[in-house]
C-alpha cells in the first residue's frame, strides 16, 4: 500500500476550471501533506546537451489528513496556455504531493528511525481555452498579369478532425500573360519567441497544385480541401513559444512571373 495517494475528480481540464481531488496517506509519517500544482515550458527538450527550462506558474496549498481523507481544489486562472508536447517544445502542468518521514530509510534495518519523504507526482493535461468566433477576412482576390484570381474559404477557424475548405475563381481581365501554375499550400509551423533561443519548424504541410490546360476557358472554378488531422494541435501563444497555421496560394504566369498570398488560420479545439 502507498503512503500517499491522490483521486482527482477530473484529471483533464481548461483554464478556469478547478483541479479538485483527495489525498489519503497510511502508515507513519507527517499527517500534513503539502500540494504543490505547477507549469513549466521547455526549449530544446530532444536536446540532451541543452535545455531551456521556464517555471511560469505555480499554486501550492496544505491539507491535513490526520482525520482521515482530506479534499483540495485549486482553481485555474483564465489565462493559462494549454499543455503542449512535441520533440523540441513542451508546455507540462504537474501536481506534486509531499509527506515528511513517510517512506523507510535505505538501511531500514541499520538505521530504522532514518524516514525519506513520500512524493507522488501526477501530470495534469490543460486544455485549450474556448476560442471566439474568428471574425477576420477569409477571401483575397490576387492580380496577376491577365488574370485575377479570387479564394474564399468557408472559414478560418477549424477544428482538428474537420477540413480548410474553399472554392477559387480565375478571371480573364487583360491581355497580360495567363497562369502556367497554381499552388495551395497549408502548413502548421512552431517556432520559440524565447530571445537567444532559434528554433522554426514546419510540422505538417499539404501542398496541391493545378496545371491549367492550355485552352483553358475563363472563367475558371474550382474548389480544395485541407484535412486536419486529429492530433493537431491548437493555435496559440505561449510563454517561449508559438504555434501558428498559414494558408498560402502562388501563382506563376507564363512569363516566369510569381506572386501569391497568405492567410493565417486558427485551429481551435471547443469544450465537448
Amino acid at each position: 500500500m502507498n503512503e500517499l495517494e491522490i483521486d482527482l475528480i477530473c484529471a483533464t481540464l481548461r483554464p478556469g476550471e478547478s483541479l479538485a481531488g483527495v489525498v489519503r496517506i497510511h502508515g507513519p509519517g507527517e499527517s500534513l501533506v503539502h500540494l504543490t500544482l505547477q507549469g513549466e515550458e521547455v526549449l530544446g527538450a530532444g536536446n540532451l546537451s541543452f535545455q531551456f527550462v521556464l517555471p511560469f506558474f505555480e499554486m501550492a496549498s496544505t491539507v491535513d489528513c490526520s482525520e482521515g481523507p482530506a479534499e483540495f481544489h485549486f482553481l485555474l486562472p483564465e489565462g493559462l496556455p494549454p499543455s503542449y508536447f512535441s520533440q523540441d517544445l513542451r508546455c507540462l502542468y504537474a501536481l506534486k504531493a509531499r509527506r515528511k518521514g513517510a517512506v523507510p530509510g535505505l538501511l531500514p534495518t541499520l538505521l530504522p528511525a532514518l524516514k525519506r519523504d513520500a512524493i507522488h507526482r501526477l501530470h495534469i493535461p490543460v486544455l485549450p481555452a474556448a476560442s471566439p468566433a474568428n471574425q477576420e477576412q477569409h477571401w483575397f482576390v490576387l492580380p496577376a498579369g491577365g488574370v485575377e484570381l479570387e479564394v474564399r474559404l468557408d472559414s478560418c477557424q477549424v477544428e482538428p478532425g474537420q477540413s480548410l475548405t474553399g472554392e477559387l475563381v480565375i478571371r480573364k481581365v487583360s491581355d497580360g500573360p495567363l497562369p502556367r501554375c497554381l499552388t495551395f499550400r497549408f502548413a502548421a509551423i512552431e517556432e520559440s519567441t524565447k530571445k537567444g533561443y532559434h528554433h522554426r519548424k514546419v510540422t505538417s504541410l499539404q501542398t496541391r497544385d493545378i496545371t491549367p490546360e492550355p485552352d483553358l476557358e475563363y472563367p475558371m472554378k474550382g474548389f480544395f480541401d485541407f484535412p486536419i488531422p486529429l492530433d493537431s494541435p491548437a493555435s496559440g501563444d505561449w510563454n517561449t513559444f508559438r504555434v501558428h497555421y498559414g494558408f498560402r496560394v502562388g501563382l506563376t504566369l507564363s512569363d516566369g512571373q510569381q506572386l501569391r498570398q497568405s492567410l493565417p488560420i486558427e485551429v481551435c479545439r471547443y469544450p465537448a
